[in-house]
């Protein structure tokens, strides 16, 4: 047994004793404390929300999908003991969540020093899937291409002289600005501000508003679908050992409510979901989708006739 074991760690693999009648355990990690626990909060939800869904129509190919949801409070130092944890004690057979990028960042080198397969479903940050890591995988976009949308919409409607940028004085818009700034002055637009505003200000989904009478937001969007895709990967592994989990993951290609997914190389990211942005202008009273134009549900109106539309 002792050499056996030992063959096992040679070859990389993590081996979960899942037997007929146990649930198939995952651990998702979330701020549910802290200056981000509102927004670990929606996510926890979405993922309760998903959970219930899948274990309602037959779970992970009858057996229960089980998440060991545990709280970084937010900071780097614990989620990485969470996760050692999740690994070690709670035997969960993969791990998902990831809301900020320096907590993020700290799971995920976690998750690759030890080979376990990881689902990010928000943290946006470029390096998550730029350090080379065969273990971490991405739903949502890198923060580097979340402008791509509104680039091309400048670029092919609007045509500017010059730009204005507002961001959230947070990691995330900081880096987000920065970037599109960059875009700004390569294509000959000049800026003319660029000023952060703090970070902190809170119908995509029917069935979240009836069952928690609340609006979610796109973070529900991701964490609602990162838990379909977790089941989809759990249903198609051949077995519930790392590599196996990941080879299912990287055969991903699924439609979701946050759109379609599937896990590929490109630039220079690693197993990234290459998600569309959209660029959305509220229009009669409702949010639509107006670039590109391929889905959009309206029209771009511009330019807007600031004073007839709001009065003054």
């Amino acid at each position: 047994m002792v050499c056996l074991i030992s063959i096992f760690c040679i070859l990389g693999l993590l081996v979960k004793n899942v037997s007929a009648g146990d649930p198939v355990k995952v651990g998702i990690v979330l701020p549910l404390t802290g200056s981000q626990a509102e927004f670990g909060k929606i996510e926890k939800k979405s993922f309760d929300l998903a959970l219930e869904e899948i274990n309602a129509s037959g779970g992970i190919n009858g057996k229960k999908l089980e998440l060991v949801i545990k709280d970084d409070t937010g900071r780097s130092e614990v989620s990485r003991s969470v996760v050692e944890k999740l690994i070690t004690k709670d035997k969960v057979v993969m791990i998902g969540g990831g809301f900020s990028s320096s907590v993020t960042y700290a799971v995920a080198g976690v998750c690759q020093q030890n080979k376990m397969p990881f689902l990010v479903n928000t943290d946006s940050a470029d390096k998550i899937t730029a350090s080379g890591w065969d273990f971490i995988y991405r739903l949502n976009p890198p923060v580097s291409h979340y402008a791509d949308a509104v680039t091309t919409l400048l670029a092919e409607k609007v045509k500017p002289k010059t730009v204005a940028i507002l961001y959230e004085n947070s990691q995330f818009g900081t880096k987000g600005a920065k970037s599109f700034e960059k875009i700004c002055r390569k294509t000959g637009y000049k800026v003319v501000l660029k000023e952060g505003y703090e970070h902190g200000g809170m119908d995509y989904y029917k069935k979240f508003e009836t069952k928690y009478n609340k609006f979610t937001m796109y973070y529900g969007a991701e964490a609602y679908s990162a838990c379909y895709v977790i089941a989809d990967v759990l249903k198609r592994t051949k077995s519930f050992t790392n590599t196996d989990i990941k080879q299912a993951l990287s055969e991903t290609d699924m439609m979701t409510a946050f759109g379609p997914v599937k896990f590929i190389n490109w630039g220079n990211m690693k197993n990234q979901n290459k998600a569309t942005a959209y660029v959305v202008q509220w229009i009669d009273g409702k949010l639509e989708v107006v670039w590109p134009t391929d889905h959009a549900t309206k029209t771009f109106v511009y330019p807007v006739d600031w004073i007839k539309t709001w009065g003054y």
